[in-house]
């Protein structure tokens, strides 16, 4: 995987050199010439402490599957109907990501991670060779379609997690839990530690976490949206090593 690495890209990034050389040491980055700027615009200037991710136009062509809502769907939810986000999930997926519930912006979109954070989660994994965004389609259809996919433990969207109760939290639980064991993806990604929490109990830390997870796969927690980047660096190269084993 190539990822062009030059002086605005890793400052759009919020990245240090010390954290690119660690990732062109891995062999999760190498070094090549700027594409075409015809074919790829720069991403807009974001503050220091908010990652950026290429943007992507809503996508020319669309599968049989595909509706003009994206993977909006009304759902039951607890006994009331829901407009949500549909769960892609399939057997043999390299990595399932699990966040705590849709933002409403994304639900509004049709798509994962559409919110002003959600839209770092992308970026992330394609830093640490997980997924390679190139065309101009959504993020999670691209992802999906390199067998990375999405769900949620809760499906209700709010605009915080706080809002959240904790019988949904213990519906959402058992219902993913059932998802994973039919499924059975190599690798859970977690996009916030409180998702791994609400579905394993208490965990220390970030990164992979050892002894917990379900039978047949690999539990891996994000580090935090305002974490250092020293420290997301080292998460991230964790993450691109599972992915290349």
């Amino acid at each position: 995987m190539v990822f062009y690495i030059t002086e605005y890209a890793t400052d759009q990034a919020g990245f240090t050199a010390s954290v690119v050389d660690r990732f062109i040491a891995t062999g999760t980055v190498k070094i090549t010439d700027a594409p075409d700027p015809a074919r790829t615009a720069p991403a807009e200037k974001l503050s220091d402490r908010q990652a950026s991710v290429p943007r992507t136009a809503a996508p020319t062509t669309r599968t049989s599957e595909q509706t003009s809502d994206g993977h909006r769907r009304s759902i039951d939810w607890m006994g009331i109907e829901t407009e949500t986000l549909e769960d892609l999930i399939r057997p043999g997926l390299r990595a399932l990501c699990i966040g705590i519930n849709p933002a409403p912006a994304s639900v509004a979109i049709g798509h994962y991670y559409q919110g002003p954070l959600g839209k770092q989660f992308f970026d992330r994994l394609q830093m640490a060779g997980a997924v390679s965004f190139t065309a101009p389609t959504w993020q999670d259809d691209t992802a999906y379609e390199q067998g990375i996919g999405f769900t949620d433990i809760v499906k209700r969207p709010t605009a915080r997690a706080d809002e959240i109760t904790e019988k949904e939290f213990d519906h959402g639980k058992r219902l993913l839990l059932n998802k994973i064991s039919s499924n059975v993806p190599r690798i859970l990604i977690f996009s916030f530690k409180k998702a791994a929490q609400a579905l394993f109990g208490s965990i220390e830390g970030n990164g992979i976490i050892k002894g917990v997870g379900s039978e047949g796969t690999i539990t891996f927690v994000m580090p935090g949206p305002y974490a250092k980047r020293e420290e997301v660096a080292n998460k991230l190269v964790e993450l691109s090593q599972l992915f290349r084993n």
